[in-house]
């Protein structure tokens, strides 16, 4: 009987971690795809049809389908195009034991050569590791299929792009050359797919500990049952904050667990904080260096927070890939004699949204006052960004940006609770200082990510109106919650009242 053919993703998931290919074998009912994942997967997919626009200009439309045409008439739909000289797009190749679709394959040089190019089409940005392997896979398999191949190309975003044109996405994708690369490694794709063979064939899942392979290069969708059985220790040393080379490797040289284990003269001053915070569960306040931190502050005080979309492949002209492009923010101001009010802007309308942002957060935000926001370097990079994309608002937008205060590096200095786990995200700080608050009880969206993904389910045509306007009502309590959790937290850490 012969083996079965195993695909590039199912050689990477090997190279990754044995265990995960062979639980995408023989237990794939218990993998979990994270929404970030589900994400990338959408973008992938959406960059592989631009990809088909910019390969094909003639709109021959040689594609193939192997999951819903049948593996062995894709097959044989390929041998037919291979003999003709117009691109191919997932060409299906089999040699005993692999599958490979080519995502493009092009004639190289004239219409009389026999060789022809392959392309690889990728989401990123830039070239990694993983990229060069599995390019090394496709080459493996479809040169061994019969297909005389002069070379193979990676192609990935290019970030400095600009999308200029409504609908003409020429120059987003860059082709690098990876041909020497993919060569070279023919005789390790030999054996990363009989090493890959033999786990598969393994009836007992194998034994591998949880790592650093469980996120790298990808985010492996078994950690949950991964880790069903391992026992936590009470103090996980996973919540030491911003952990240096030099104690990972202590920790992992000595396999410590536990942040008891770490002697105090390997941790700074904030890790011991937080060590001895977290064993004696007792919080930490300094109300006073608080209180002189935001002392330069000025009323009226605007409380200010953003949400962005960043699509991989730009949808409105004049942006980028992956630009930060904010669609909603909320506004908390207090006035001096403790007044509140509250404003907000979110726009739905699938239009892009930047230039009516940047014109209401100039209106809202008036011409004096501290600006608060929990990690100045996001709002102020995107106030700096809208500035670019409109000149004629850069004085005003730029004069914000002068009157921003971070209360993010005041709580990490001032603040702490076991209960963070060596997080001061404000998700981890607002339910600690006030519990009545907190984001778990919001209906719907409950992080960043959610109100990314509610954004696009709303500006999306066939979205209903009454399933937009519940998506509307979601995105404006969620992003109210952030800045009242700055007001609330202004409060608590500087022991002032700000709401008579």
């Amino acid at each position: 009987m012969p083996k079965p053919n195993l695909s590039k993703s199912k050689v990477m998931a090997y190279r990754q971690c044995p265990k995960r290919l062979w639980l995408q074998i023989h237990k794939s009912d218990v993998a979990q795809v994270s929404a970030q994942s589900k994400a990338s997967f959408a973008t992938g997919n959406q960059v592989g049809n631009i990809a088909i626009q910019l390969y094909d200009p003639d709109n021959l439309q040689q594609i193939l389908d192997p999951f819903t045409d049948g593996w062995e008439s894709a097959m044989d739909t390929t041998q037919e195009w291979i003999k003709g000289k117009h691109p191919i797009f997932e060409g299906t190749f089999a040699i005993d034991g692999a599958l490979a679709l080519a995502d493009v394959l092009k004639r190289d040089g004239s219409t009389r050569s026999k060789q022809w190019h392959m392309v690889e089409v990728k989401s990123a940005t830039s070239v990694k590791d993983i990229h060069i392997e599995d390019t090394a896979f496709q080459y493996f398999v479809v040169s061994r299929s019969g297909v005389k191949l002069s070379g193979v190309s990676l192609a990935c975003i290019d970030s400095n792009w600009t999308y200029a044109r409504e609908g003409d996405y020429r120059g987003l994708l860059k082709e690098h050359d990876l041909t020497e690369q993919a060569r070279a490694l023919q005789g390790d794709v030999e054996v990363w797919l009989a090493d890959a063979h033999r786990v598969a064939r393994q009836r007992k899942e194998p034994d591998v500990n949880m790592g650093n392979q469980c996120n790298k290069p990808y985010e492996c969708e078994f950690k949950a049952y991964c880790s069903r059985h391992i026992e936590q220790p009470e103090f996980p040393v996973e919540w030491l904050p911003r952990r240096s080379g030099k104690l990972k490797a202590f920790i992992e040289e000595n396999q410590i667990s536990d942040m008891r284990e770490v002697p105090d003269h390997m941790l700074n001053g904030k890790q011991i904080l937080v060590k001895e915070c977290t064993v004696d569960n007792e919080y930490f306040l300094d109300e006073e260096g608080a209180q002189q931190a935001l002392s330069q502050c000025r009323y009226p005080l605007y409380f200010l927070d953003f949400e962005t979309i960043n699509f991989g492949v730009p949808r409105w002209v004049g942006t980028r890939p992956y630009q930060q492009i904010p669609f909603q923010y909320s506004l908390h101001k207090i006035s001096d004699n403790g007044a509140t009010t509250h404003k907000e802007f979110l726009d739905l309308s699938g239009n892009d949204p930047s230039l009516p942002f940047a014109e209401q957060l100039i209106k809202d935000c008036g011409k004096r006052g501290s600006i608060l926001v929990y990690n100045q370097a996001f709002e102020k990079k995107r106030i700096e960004e809208l500035s670019e994309g409109f000149p004629h608002l850069a004085e005003e937008l730029l004069a914000l940006n002068t009157r921003v205060v971070d209360l993010l590096p005041v709580c990490q200095n001032f603040y702490y609770h076991p209960e963070q786990h060596g997080s001061w995200s404000i998700k981890k700080v607002l339910p600690n200082m006030v519990p009545e608050l907190n984001y778990a009880e919001l209906d719907g969206v409950q992080h960043g990510g959610a109100a990314m993904e509610a954004f696009v389910e709303a500006i999306h045509p066939e979205t209903s109106d009454e399933r937009k306007q519940e998506l509307d009502s979601q995105l404006r309590e969620y992003c109210k919650l952030d800045t009242w959790a700055m007001v609330r937290i202004w409060e608590y850490i500087t022991l002032t009242q700000l709401i008579e």
